[in-house]
């Protein structure tokens, strides 16, 4: 294909589905002869992709936009989309008038005939199939690989379900093609995502459940390649998966279970269909299947209606469960949830308290927990290096986010390499590590 006479710029804010929009959106220009640009100011065209998950992300996408209206050159052309302007479209175009064009959604073939066409369309295809080809950003050695899109939970704080449409799961046979590509471009990580991993085949009928899609992407994994799940719902959590995770030698040993509360009063409000006491059992099964577990989860404090006693009741499970990696979140009044309209708000300064105390009893256990791991064999994965150190990151650790070990007395390592390390010293500020030569 001759090369078109173009340049763009591509960034992004937001979660990894996010990250695998963005690589299909650079497919699909780099495809059509544009040529990709590591800055703004010089390029023809800027993309920008944003959230509308919360505020704070809504926030933080407006911020960057307006940053890359003034960098621009004036020829330029400011093109934006993904799950921002899809949410909230009205009042974007009629505010942020230093954007060009508006992409509703984040469909590649919508923002190449946006350009192409130099309009915004009028039929977007708001809920794109997932499959296609992608120009990876980033680590060369990592990737992100979308299994699923949308939500059928209705979570009564989410507006996922509105944003990204309902669950639909992709093809088995796509996603092992495509992770059959990624090991030939030098990949040695795969990280499965979805707004949740649980539901996958659960909807359609194509005969694949997600145990089903693992043994089949195992089938095709080189040896020195590795790979994560992610996003699984307490709900549909089986025994059975446990078991199979439990047995392989290939899936990495980090569950990440999202649980929000404890409280059941406060699970029931949020429409989680769980319990406290079915998260104990949960937990307390997966130590029993997969010693070796570490338990990653997220919670969502002061939901409308929570009292001090609900609170107290999830700082205490965090100290019992003792949970390996831990994000705490402030609940946002979201418009399109039915828990915007529920009575018993919080006030913005109870909901930063309640937060931070979430945040220094959750920062203690993660400490203690690497602390615990000292003198143990854990398999990490080269990410590069700092000041001469390799820098890597363990099985429990995701990138970007998560911690990094940096190790001494070993120069001969490669970016992308799995090794065995012992971590050596654990403080505030850094974890220390040597390569296990056993």
């Amino acid at each position: 294909m001759s090369r078109i006479n173009k340049t763009y710029y591509l960034d992004f804010t937001g979660c990894y589905r996010a990250h695998v929009d963005a690589e299909l959106i650079c497919a699909e220009l780099d495809q059509a002869g544009y040529k990709p640009l590591n800055s703004p100011e010089n390029a023809d065209y800027i993309v920008f992709l944003g959230c509308s998950f919360i505020e704070l992300a809504r926030e933080e996408s407006i911020q960057r936009i307006l940053e890359l209206s003034t960098i621009k050159n004036d020829q330029a052309v400011l093109i934006a989309g993904g799950c921002l302007f899809r949410r909230h479209q009205k009042e974007l175009k009629k505010y942020l008038t230093e954007v060009d064009l508006w992409v509703n959604g984040s469909n590649p073939q919508d923002f190449l005939g946006t350009i192409q066409k130099g309009r915004e369309l009028s039929q977007p295809q708001i809920f794109p199939a997932i499959s296609g080809k992608r120009s990876y950003i980033g680590s060369p050695h990592y990737a992100y690989v979308k299994i699923s899109e949308g939500c059928r939970n209705n979570c009564s704080y989410c507006a996922i379900p509105h944003i990204r449409g309902k669950h639909r799961s992709r093809p088995a046979g796509d996603i092992v093609d495509e992770i059959i590509e990624l090991q030939k471009a030098g990949v040695k990580e795969v990280i499965l995502v979805a707004q949740d991993s649980t539901s996958y085949g659960v909807v359609q009928e194509n005969n694949t459940d997600l145990i089903s899609l693992l043994t089949q992407i195992e089938s095709v994994l080189e040896k020195e390649v590795k790979y994560r799940l992610l996003y699984l719902h307490p709900q549909r959590l089986s025994t059975s998966l446990f078991e199979f995770i439990a047995g392989s030698d290939k899936i990495l040993k980090m569950l990440e279970i999202p649980i929000q509360h404890v409280s059941d009063r406060i699970l029931t409000k949020m429409n989680r269909n769980y319990s406290g006491d079915d998260l104990e059992k949960l937990f307390s099964q997966i130590k029993s299947i997969i010693p070796e577990a570490g338990l990653r989860t997220t919670l969502l404090s002061g939901f409308p209606g929570e009292t001090r006693a609900d609170h107290e009741k999830l700082t205490e499970f965090i100290k019992q469960f003792k949970f390996q990696r831990l994000g705490v979140f402030s609940y946002s009044r979201e418009e399109n949830t039915s828990a915007g309209s529920f009575s018993g708000q919080i006030s913005a300064p109870v909901k930063k308290k309640r937060k931070l105390e979430l945040n220094d009893i959750t920062e203690q256990i993660m400490q203690e927990e690497d602390k615990n791991r000292i003198g143990k064999k854990i398999p990490a994965i080269v990410d590069g290096f700092y000041l001469n150190y390799p820098v890597v990151r363990t099985d429990w650790d995701l990138p970007e986010i998560d911690k990094v070990v940096l190790i001494r007395g070993s120069d001969k390592l490669d970016s992308g390499q799995w090794i065995t390390i012992k971590l050596t010293e654990v403080d505030d500020h850094q974890i220390w590590g040597e390569v296990d030569e056993q």
